[in-house]
């Protein structure tokens, strides 16, 4: 994944949380990107996009990759 650009982010949006078990993330998932990567935010929400078609849970698993 690439490093997301500290200007994508605006300061009033809180898109993670801290919750009793860790952290607690809003997250937007793009499937079909180029590429697999942070990309800002959108609708108050840490935007991802994922270079992965959302067909028999290939975009799932991409997903699941790049939060493990």
């Amino acid at each position: 994944m690439k490093a997301a650009q500290s200007n994508l982010f605006s300061q009033s949006v809180c898109w993670c949380q801290n919750v009793v078990d860790g952290v607690q993330l809003r997250v937007y998932m793009q499937p079909n990107a180029k590429t697999t990567e942070a990309a800002g935010e959108f609708n108050g929400a840490l935007k991802i996009r994922l270079n992965a078609p959302p067909v028999d849970g290939k975009a799932n698993k991409s997903a699941m990759r790049l939060a493990g």
